[in-house]
C-alpha cells in the first residue's frame, strides 16, 4: 500500500514493545529494570529533523540513571513528535 510502512516493519516494532513489557515484569523480581528505545527516523517530524547521536545517548543515559528508577517495561520513543 502506498504511503504505509511494510507489515514486517510494524510487526518488528510491536514485538520490541511487547518484549520490553514482558522483560520488565521478568526482571523486576530481581530488582532490575528493563526498557527499550525506538528512534523512528522520520525527518517529517514536527521538529523537521532526526535525533542526533548525542540526543539518543542522553536518553539512554537517563534510562540508566537513578532518575529513571521507576521506569521499567516500557519503550522510550524518540521521534520528534511524529507519533502524536
Amino acid at each position: 500500500m502506498r504511503g504505509m510502512a511494510p507489515v514486517d516493519y510494524g510487526v518488528s516494532k510491536a514485538a520490541i514493545a511487547h518484549m520490553a513489557r514482558i522483560a520488565g515484569r521478568e526482571v523486576e523480581r530481581l530488582g532490575s529494570r528493563e526498557a527499550a528505545m525506538m528512534e523512528l527516523g522520520r525527518a517529517s517530524s514536527p521538529f523537521g529533523r532526526l535525533a542526533s547521536a548525542d540526543e539518543i545517548a542522553g536518553q539512554i543515559g537517563f534510562l540508566l540513571s537513578n532518575m529513571a528508577a521507576l521506569i521499567t517495561g516500557t519503550v522510550l520513543v524518540s521521534d520528534g513528535g511524529y507519533s502524536i
